[in-house]
């Protein structure tokens, strides 16, 4: 019975050990073949293995990085950020894991990264070290910076056009330039947002707008060139042409409508009509 419980218990030390084997194996497949550089430290900061990815983020072989302090690549800055940071989760402080850091690389160019810091504990839960998953934010940056730029250029286009633009969601204003808020008598763009656009539509009008929103929104063709008869804040009429397209505000579809004052060339045509008529 006792070589029975003993050959029991080494058994499942023997499973234990199997599968912790086999967890490590899995651990260091990921860590080695994983996209994003990856670098475990000690508490003091004290680099213990790095993956291939990292050689790419540094300029440095693993090799020449292992058992030196995180402050050998990391930005002066980013290293007081990195200390606060850790000083704060080691007394127990709710933090965020992610942090952005500036690396140093070999040749003295900067690289900003973002690194996400998870806790390495041993048997006892008690945190042993930290390991450290990165992802360069140069294309992220670079993708942000262009998309500013066009928002710029767009806003400086829109800003400086003559004819009046409205962005609109369900005839919701969400945005008007200056040129529009002129045309329909407001002082400043900011009065415009949040106004209902029906109001702006001669009531006669109403009802083939509608039916035009109610056709497009079930898929048909519809006219994006079209005239109206509008009403300024005053009430007073005029002619509009309005060019209509779709366009995408704070990450949804929204409506953009780019409006022309015609009322003088509707004059001038109904003076000359009339003018015929009367030839």
């Amino acid at each position: 019975s006792r070589l029975a419980d003993e050959a029991a218990i080494a058994v499942t030390n023997a499973q234990l050990f199997a599968r912790e084997r086999q967890s490590e194996q899995r651990y260091r497949s990921l860590f080695e073949n994983a996209n994003d550089p990856i670098i475990t430290y000690t508490l003091d900061g004290t680099i213990v293995s790095a993956n291939p990815e990292v050689e790419g983020m540094t300029g440095r072989s693993r090799e020449e990085m292992l058992g030196h302090h995180y402050s050998a690549f990391a930005h002066p800055d980013s290293v007081r950020v990195i200390e606060d940071r850790m000083g704060r989760w080691v007394r127990g402080e709710r933090v965020s894991p992610t942090v952005e850091v500036t690396v140093v690389r070999r040749d003295g160019s900067e690289t900003v990264v973002e690194a996400r810091v998870g806790a390495i504990r041993d048997a006892l839960a008690r945190v042993t070290g930290w390991q450290v998953i990165y992802r360069d934010l140069t294309e992220r940056r670079r993708a942000e910076a262009a998309l500013r730029a066009s928002e710029e250029r767009y806003r400086s286009l829109v800003e400086g056009s003559l004819q009046g633009i409205i962005i609109h969601r369900r005839f919701v204003t969400l945005f008007a330039n200056s040129a529009f808020a002129r045309m329909f008598g407001y002082e400043s763009p900011r009065e415009v947002v949040g106004v209902d656009a029906h109001g702006w539509i001669a009531p006669e009008e109403l009802p083939r707008i509608a039916a035009s929103v109610a056709a497009w929104r079930g898929g048909d063709t519809t006219p994006s060139h079209y005239e109206f008869q509008a009403l300024t804040r005053d009430g007073t009429r005029i002619w509009a042409e309005a060019m209509v397209s779709t366009v995408a505000w704070d990450g949804q579809p929204a409506t953009q409508v780019a409006v022309f004052d015609v009322t003088e060339r509707k004059r001038a045509e109904d003076a000359l009509r009339q003018s015929e008529e009367a030839l």
